[in-house]
């Protein structure tokens, strides 16, 4: 117990964050349409939506955007050297016949530096709008802190009762492999929730692949929105995501931490990067 609630707070963090889609964006187009989560940006919706449309597949000029055209050889004939690549979340414009209009996008929850600044057609659409709506606002720390000092007493079974009651043994000792990679006693984790141990665990792949929350779309665009004085619309609530998250049964969390075996770890740190 001392270890883990020295860092009960930084791997509720996590998990919120990790639940959704990350992404590196160093190289090639990343899609954020697969993301579960949304985060809508919103410019004075008065009625709903009657039309939508989405960005071309192709990402031909994106809202204003060039794409580098690396396809011309050079003038001795031989390939030209390869540019730098953009990378272009989806975005769909959803619009009423009174002129309301929403820009929606995926949620990423962990990205690199690298992904900032935003595509000029992202920056600009958040700038013409009024509102930005989010999950739950990540940077209200009342909030934050409510919610994680409610569920504190529920990262952890009653005395007798452990994860290896609720893992099949073939999940438990892909784990046990996991935690060992990292340094990490499985003894100091039988006593965990599991919605807790899944949490924990995901922080170290975070760290294999230089991801971070810091530099998360709902982190990034939250700071601008507290500083440029735009109303912030919370969909969900922090103590909801925890509460959903706790309630997941044991079958979810067998198939979820099932991955999380030393001989996968090369295909979950893939799986987090999704490059395309």
């Amino acid at each position: 117990m001392k270890i883990y609630r020295s860092r009960f707070a930084a791997a509720l963090t996590s998990f919120i964050f990790a639940a959704g889609c990350f992404s590196g964006c160093g190289k090639g187009v990343s899609d954020s349409s697969s993301t579960a989560e949304t985060t809508a940006i919103t410019a004075e919706v008065t009625s709903p939506p009657a039309e939508s449309s989405a960005p071309d597949e192709s990402i031909e000029a994106p809202a204003g955007e060039s794409v580098p055209d690396t396809s011309s050889a050079s003038e001795d004939g031989s390939a030209p050297e390869p540019e730098e690549e953009v990378y272009a979340p989806a975005m769909w414009k959803v619009s009423s016949p009174e002129g309301g209009v929403i820009y929606m996008m995926g949620s990423m929850h962990a990205l690199k530096e690298e992904c900032y600044p935003l595509p000029g057609y992202v920056q600009s659409a958040f700038d013409d709008c009024d509102v930005l709506a989010v999950e739950y606002d990540i940077t209200d720390i009342n909030q934050s802190f409510a919610a994680s000092h409610k569920y504190s007493d529920k990262m952890s079974y009653s005395p007798g009762e452990t994860a290896r009651d609720h893992l099949t043994d073939e999940t438990w000792k892909g784990l046990c492999t996991y935690l060992r990679h990292y340094g990490e006693d499985p003894a100091a984790y039988e006593s965990m929730n599991l919605w807790y141990i899944y949490s924990a665990i995901q922080i170290f792949s975070l760290n294999d692949t230089g991801l971070s929350s810091a530099y998360s779309f709902d982190n990034y665009l939250l700071n601008a929105a507290h500083e440029s004085d735009k109303e912030i619309y919370n969909i969900e609530s922090a103590e909801f995501q925890l509460g959903m998250f706790a309630g997941f049964s044991d079958d979810v969390y067998n198939n979820l931490i099932g991955q999380y075996r030393a001989d996968n770890i090369d295909n979950l740190n893939d799986s987090l990067l999704a490059e395309y």
